[in-house]
């Protein structure tokens, strides 16, 4: 629930993790190749009964330069930046397993804002992630692009041997207790944020009255697919064809990398049905 408007749900996924700030000047971004989803199911199926699409383009305003950008970037139209990215959002409702599938655009070619280059390219960064935040019909918002990673995760030590530093001298290779490390911390993602209104999500498109009522429990995950064929023409530029085929689906952390074994994590990635998109078109401050 969102503690700033009670009356939504605000829904995350972080996608390309432990980006270094400074990777430039070819800096992380969303796929233009791929489907990103929030899947909702509201009827305790395991099948996902609402899912919102995003579809990614992003234009090269002056090919002639390496640079991200050339100048100050002061707003999100400002043409001294050389790789804006533009995205849809598409609401999908399915009613039932055979049942039959609306789609609605709630949005085309919102902007992204682009990544926190530094105090002379970004020097107003504040101002450009706030301006990126767009609303949706309906009452929702919507922000896609990057961020301070705010998971905190001891990478270092779970994946040596499943380690946690306070409690090193209990290990079977016992060393001596440490304070735990935030793996994550000084690293960027990319996250996607939803903020719909809760009746907009539940199987009767009311308010639950309480933590009791049924309607209450919502089953959310994150999935991206990419076109099952892509082909490199003569021009060198991919071209993909075919039904969109999930390439990975997660819904809390570590479960994949912690839970899957090496050996099905991409049946896992993989375990649900092909996706029809639609017709593509195109909190922290990132560190």
């Amino acid at each position: 629930m969102s503690p700033d408007r009670p009356e939504t749900v605000t829904i995350l996924a972080n996608y390309i993790p432990l980006e270094e700030p400074a990777g430039g000047p070819n800096f992380a971004g969303f796929g233009d190749d791929v489907l990103y989803e929030l899947n909702v199911d509201n009827s305790g199926d395991g099948s996902e009964d609402i899912s919102y699409q995003f579809r990614f383009r992003t234009e090269t305003r002056n090919p002639g330069t390496f640079l991200y950008n050339t100048g100050p970037i002061d707003t999100l139209s400002d043409s001294d930046w050389n790789r804006p990215q533009f995205y849809s959002v598409t609401r999908i409702e399915r009613r039932g397993v055979h049942g039959r599938t609306s789609r609605t655009v709630l949005a085309e070619n919102v902007p992204t804002p682009p990544v926190n280059i530094g105090r002379r390219s970004t020097p107003k960064y504040g101002s450009l992630m706030g301006a990126a935040v767009t609303s949706l019909p309906g009452g929702g918002k919507v922000y896609a692009g990057q961020i301070d990673d705010r998971f905190y995760v001891d990478l270092g030590s779970i994946f040596d041997l499943a380690g946690l530093r306070p409690f090193n001298p209990a290990h079977a290779i016992p060393l001596p207790a440490e304070q735990g490390v935030d793996g994550v911390g000084g690293f960027n993602t990319h996250t996607i944020a939803l903020q719909v209104p809760v009746a907009q999500l539940t199987k009767d498109h009311a308010l639950p009255t309480g933590l009791n009522d049924p309607e209450a429990v919502l089953g959310i995950y994150a999935s991206a697919s990419r076109q099952r064929v892509q082909v490199i023409g003569h021009d060198d530029r991919p071209n993909a064809s075919g039904d969109f085929v999930q390439v990975s689906r997660l819904a809390n952390p570590l479960v994949n990398e912690v839970v899957i074994p090496l050996g099905e994590k991409d049946r896992w990635n993989g375990s649900i049905r092909p996706t029809t998109p639609s017709s593509p078109t195109g909190t922290s401050l990132p560190r």
